[in-house]
């Protein structure tokens, strides 16, 4: 089994204010209105890491896929949404 390493950068304020909520939190919301836009093929199990895209490009968090995919709203074909598990 090879785990995938995402890299997801979040932009604007409130995405940062998201991400940094779910970093107090140690996890993505649950149900329709969590999860974060991953891959098509990211798996349960892959590391997720993401950064601030500005101002300074710098390192946030890490954490583990926790969940399959789901989709939300405009499901763009090439991603979804998955639950995470941050650390």
């Amino acid at each position: 089994m090879a785990v995938k390493v995402i890299v997801s950068k979040a932009r604007h304020k409130e995405n940062l204010d998201e991400l940094a909520e779910v970093i107090r939190r140690r996890r993505t919301l649950d149900g329709d209105d969590g999860g974060w836009q991953m891959p098509k093929d990211a798996e349960p199990g892959d590391l997720a890491i993401s950064y601030a895209a500005s101002p300074d490009q710098e390192y946030r968090a890490y954490g583990w896929v926790a969940g399959h995919q789901i989709r939300v709203g405009a499901f763009n074909a090439g991603s979804g949404r998955s639950q995470l598990a941050v650390h």
